[in-house]
């Protein structure tokens, strides 16, 4: 065999190899949807509640069943904390019920809280939530 024919089938082999290990890597037990990978808070709006004031950067990240809120600061450092979520009928529940890893607080919510999707999807994720009857929160993220 020549040389040429060599490198063309070593080199398939390793593309092989590489495209069948990603797909497993990122989608741990399987496609959630379009709320799957990681999104970058982009605006908090409150209403009838206290405003939220943030300097740092913050996202969320969902996989399988895991939501990640972390928290990145200018010197390249960031905290990360995480919990479980479900995704029904346009309802988020987030629960972070390990006291060892509580919610960041950067964001305003309880360790358990329901929010509504009012928009997710095109590269944007709009949730509201209400601490009380009258108020609300609304958070705009963008898929980073």
């Amino acid at each position: 065999m020549s040389k040429k024919i060599i490198c063309n089938i070593a080199s398939l082999l390793i593309l092989i190899c590489i495209s069948s290990a990603l797909p497993s890597c990122t989608r741990n037990n399987g496609y959630i949807g379009p709320i799957f990978g990681r999104w970058v808070l982009k605006s908090i709006d409150t209403q009838n509640y206290p405003e939220i004031k943030y300097d740092t950067e913050l996202f969320w990240a969902f996989q399988h069943n895991i939501i990640s809120m972390t928290e990145s600061f200018p010197n390249h450092e960031s905290i990360a904390t995480f919990g479980e979520f479900t995704l029904e009928d346009n309802t988020l529940t987030i629960d972070f019920c390990d006291p060892q890893r509580p919610i960041n607080p950067a964001f305003g919510l309880p360790s358990q809280a329901r929010l509504q999707v009012l928009q997710l999807g095109k590269g944007k994720l709009i949730l509201e939530y209400n601490p009380t009857p009258d108020s609300s929160i609304v958070y705009t993220f963008h898929k980073w």
